[in-house]
């Protein structure tokens, strides 16, 4: 079984938000293993993503100037690339990797900003609505929030980094279905859609 996890940075968080850097993994929901490779990440180039009508949000664009300078400069790492480029990149990596379903962290947010910048350049995401699928739904029904007992990512040493944050993302989803395992004798599945289900 192959999920994909991924994340964004943005310096807007309204629906056409400049998207500046996209990291995303693949890997098995219900098992321990590690992410598999290969592992995504891309930058975005500011003005081209201005180019194609993404909009810098004044307040988001206050926040990255109150970050880490290693947070600020894993914009830049690896260097970045036209937004078309990019969009391209992360399709032909969503196909490669063959993924059945694709999380984030909130329904909300990254996969919505996706979609509205594959729509402004007259494209569709790589995967269907239906296969998303939301972290923080997951965690709270588990209690794995962060004023909880748990915290989810403790071992995150380089936060709003995409990449970094889609793997911890992914390790914290794979934790949380081992606990809803566990409370059900493993009797947990992930399934299709039902009209793959025959």
């Amino acid at each position: 079984m192959k999920h994909a996890m991924i994340d964004v940075e943005a310096l807007g968080n309204h629906t056409h938000g400049l998207v500046c850097s996209i990291g995303a993994v693949w890997f098995n929901p219900l098992s321990e293993e590690m992410v598999g490779e290969p592992k995504f990440k891309v930058n975005i180039r500011f003005q081209s993503a201005l180019d194609g009508g993404a909009v810098v949000t004044g307040d988001t664009l206050r926040w990255w100037l109150e970050q880490s300078q290693e947070a600020r400069g894993a914009l830049f790492k690896p260097p970045p690339i036209d937004e078309t480029a990019a969009l391209e990149a992360l399709r032909l990596w969503y196909k490669t990797t063959k993924c059945q379903a694709i999380w984030s962290h909130g329904s909300n947010y990254d996969l919505r900003l996706l979609r509205h910048a594959y729509e402004r350049r007259g494209n569709k995401p790589p995967w269907h609505y239906r296969d998303e699928m939301d972290t923080r739904t997951l965690f709270r029904v588990l209690g794995m929030v962060r004023q909880g007992e748990e915290p989810l990512w403790p071992f995150n040493t380089k936060p709003h980094d995409a990449l970094e944050d889609a793997i911890c993302q992914a390790v914290a989803v794979q934790s949380a279905l081992k606990k809803l395992k566990a409370r059900y004798e493993d009797k947990v599945e992930i399934v299709g859609h039902p009209e793959e289900l025959g």
